[in-house]
């Protein structure tokens, strides 16, 4: 269960990004509470279509991880970093190069990414969203 109710964002994140192929998969999937009937946890070890190798994690028994979706990838040129908790933020590092911080709608971003932004830089996509769900609760609750 674990596998296709996470498992399939982790994979389909790792296609995305990567634009391969897992083509082996070796794994080890289990129940880790003795009160839950289902499987809670897997480890996965990849190997890739072009032969680079991956790991995937996934679990609902990681005491304190709400969500906790990550990617991580380390290439021969660099390597990169996002975190589902903090949306916004790509970490990227070249060889033999500092940390560079990438936010979503900066003058750093691609084209494509700053035209897909609805708001400025510095303000979370969601955030007027937020705002419609107050005025939609305060319209139901006076009418």
């Amino acid at each position: 269960m674990i596998l296709s109710e996470i498992g399939t964002h982790a994979h389909h994140l790792l296609r995305y990004v990567t634009n391969l192929e897992v083509s082996e998969v070796s794994a080890e999937v289990k129940s880790l509470s003795p009160e839950i009937t289902v499987d809670d946890n897997a480890f996965l070890i990849l190997r890739m279509s072009n032969q680079a190798r991956g790991m995937i994690w996934v679990s609902s028994a990681a005491t304190g991880g709400e969500n906790g979706l990550r990617i991580r990838v380390f290439g021969s040129k660099g390597a990169i970093d996002w975190f589902q908790d903090d949306p916004n933020v790509l970490k990227f590092t070249e060889i033999n190069q500092p940390l560079k911080i990438i936010t979503r709608g900066s003058d750093s971003v691609s084209d494509f990414s700053y035209q897909s932004s609805r708001v400025a830089a510095g303000h979370p996509e969601g955030f007027f969203e937020a705002f419609a769900n107050i005025y939609t609760e305060f319209a139901e609750a006076i009418v």
